[in-house]
């Protein structure tokens, strides 16, 4: 014999669960209230707290990015985790699914984010110098303006990013792939670019003065070359 659930509950329950956005925790009002004033030590990388009226009047609220530097996990699954603006500083998630995330103006300064896919994250304004981004995936990502100085990541896949006006002075894209990249008014000034998969025509739109480039050689500027 078979059982079929339906009324309130069930749809109550079915609104609220697609309420929740990934790497968010669903609490009542109620809940909300009583620790309101306990949300820094509790909820230590709180980006925001918002209301959300479900079927039947129903009030909830959720809580983005709870404690995710304390995450430190490996193949954690964040994907389209909505973590904009948040600190996350020296945070471990090595082959963390985080594609689609959306990462724009957060500090991701030395995150150790090696082997994690971030394919069409959004890293527009991020932070990620000195980070960890060996070969982590991110085909399709949008680094526009992000501060990757110093930044480990060779054997990347950035196949398609974006990376219009990212700094990348002294990153390391060793063997990275950059087939497709827009480096329009990029800073790889003193990059290592050693066999890395990327055209000479799609270096000329940005500034590589003494980059190594693909073949080995260190790039000349026109002033070194006279």
């Amino acid at each position: 014999m078979l059982y079929d659930v339906w009324g309130d509950t069930v749809n109550i329950a079915s609104t609220l669960k697609s309420a929740c956005p990934p790497g968010a925790i669903l609490v009542s009002q109620n809940v909300c209230d009583r620790l309101h004033d306990l949300y820094d030590s509790v909820f230590r990388s709180l980006a925001a707290v918002r209301e959300h009226r479900g079927a039947h009047g129903v009030k909830v609220s959720y809580a983005r990015i709870l404690a995710l530097q304390d995450l430190n996990e490996d193949n954690v699954s964040l994907r389209g985790l909505d973590a904009q603006g948040a600190e996350l500083v020296d945070i471990n998630l090595p082959k963390a699914n985080l594609s689609a995330a959306n990462f724009n103006q957060s500090d991701l300064s030395n995150a150790n984010l090696s082997n994690a896919n971030l394919d069409n994250a959004n890293l527009d304004n991020a932070n990620l110098s000195g980070a960890n981004l060996s070969h982590a995936k991110l085909s399709f990502a949008h680094l526009n303006k992000a501060n990757l100085s110093s930044a480990n990541l060779c054997n990347a896949n950035l196949i398609c990013a974006d990376l219009s006006n990212a700094n990348m002075s002294g990153v390391n894209l060793r063997n990275a792939t950059l087939n497709g990249a827009n480096l329009n008014g990029a800073y790889l000034t003193g990059a290592n670019l050693k066999g890395a998969k990327v055209s000479i025509s799609e270096l000329s739109a940005a500034f590589i003065e003494g980059a190594i480039m693909p073949d080995g050689s260190k790039h000349q500027s026109l002033k070194d070359s006279k």
